[in-house]
């Protein structure tokens, strides 16, 4: 099991891909979220540095970001969990610039 407290500071290299970056960031909060905690996933940097096409993505399946492989792997979990539960899920995101 994860821990509540996670907190993660990373730099990825340039030839990093979108799955590698979901697996380091994204599916430890989304496991703790699964437990019941609370997260949050922050893409911070100057202008031009890829944060966008990081939690977005692109246009073919292997480009897709963080938001639609993580609601992708949300959905998959609620269909291996028992069905004896109602699974209620609340999602946000907003994008900053200046």
């Amino acid at each position: 099991q994860g821990h509540p407290l996670i907190h993660i500071q990373r730099i990825f290299p340039d030839r990093a891909n979108q799955q590698e970056l979901f697996e380091k960031v994204a599916k430890p909060v989304i496991d703790n979220c699964l437990d019941g905690y609370n997260g949050t996933i922050f893409a911070y940097g100057q202008t031009g540095s890829g944060k966008t096409f990081t939690m977005s993505g692109g246009d073919d399946w292997e480009d897709r970001g963080i938001i639609p492989r993580v609601l992708t792997d949300i959905f998959e979990e609620f269909s291996r969990r028992n069905k004896k539960y109602m699974y209620e899920l609340q999602v946000s995101f907003i994008e900053i610039y200046n």
